[in-house]
């Protein structure tokens, strides 16, 4: 019954197998302290064979373990992310507008900052994925620093919910 719970909360039809988030985060924890010197090749290899089960907790372990060793990412792997945010299959690996009933057709303003402008060409290619040529005003700005040391970018996009 919880399955079936999970299932209609999150909109989703990923496999769950009912492990609570922190055990998963606990799991995640000892992984990654048993390998100190985790390399970017490894982390988003690791990610990607998470995030290649259908089910929940593996994707959940998979979002845990980037954000936990978010300082090994590149700019280069700004595509990788996109990847995994597009395949989800579920708002509950997202956030902001699935949870607030907005879709991508609602956006009407995106802002991407990040910290090094040689991910202009990968961001475009993104950007041409989710929206037509006549899609929202866009800004890419290069900024110096974004809140946390490790990241590479934040996205703010303005939806108008009908």
């Amino acid at each position: 019954m919880v399955e079936a719970g999970a299932r209609a909360y999150l909109k989703v039809d990923l496999e769950f197998s009912g492990v609570p988030v922190p055990a998963i985060r606990a799991l995640v924890a000892s992984w990654s302290r048993a390998r100190p010197g985790l390399g970017r090749g490894e982390l988003t290899a690791m990610a990607g064979a998470l995030w290649a089960r259908p089910l929940y907790e593996c994707r959940q372990a998979a979002v845990i373990l980037l954000e936990r060793r978010a300082g090994l990412l590149e700019a280069a792997d700004i595509a990788v992310i996109e990847r995994l945010l597009r395949t989800s299959r579920t708002w509950g690996l997202l956030d902001g507008l699935a949870a607030h009933g907005a879709g991508m057709e609602d956006i009407v303003k995106v802002t991407v900052y990040v910290t090094d402008i040689r991910a202009f060409n990968d961001i475009a290619d993104i950007r041409s994925r989710y929206f037509p040529e006549d899609g929202p005003s866009s800004v890419i700005c290069e900024i110096k620093a974004l809140a946390w040391p490790e990241f590479l970018i934040e996205v703010d996009a303005v939806a108008v919910v009908p």
